[in-house]
């Protein structure tokens, strides 16, 4: 018995429809992994460092630290928070009053 993937293709339309799905799924699979690997970021560490960097009052270096991270969401997440560190008193104000 020989088993013929063109000819199973063509007399079952379910089985293309099955083998785009299972490519579609390692694709996303694998772009996934890729990205994830790329950003690579120990979130420990960072937030270690972050919060020496505060702790002494060094914002611009904390900032700078953000920005060699820029690739991780995590990175950008507190970069913006440190950023934009203003506007949160301004509504610790608000809120308060």
């Amino acid at each position: 018995m020989t088993f013929n993937i063109l000819e199973t293709l063509k007399e079952s339309p379910t089985m293309a429809v099955m083998l785009f799905c299972s490519l579609l799924v390692i694709t996303f699979a694998l772009e996934r992994w890729w990205f994830y690997l790329r950003i690579g970021l120990n979130s420990n560490k960072f937030m270690k460092a972050i919060e020496d960097y505060l702790r002494r009052g060094k914002m611009e270096d904390a900032l700078t630290f953000c920005e060699k991270k820029k690739r991780s969401p995590i990175a950008a997440i507190i970069h913006t928070g440190l950023e934009n560190k203003e506007s949160v008193s301004h509504i610790n104000l608000y809120i308060s009053s």
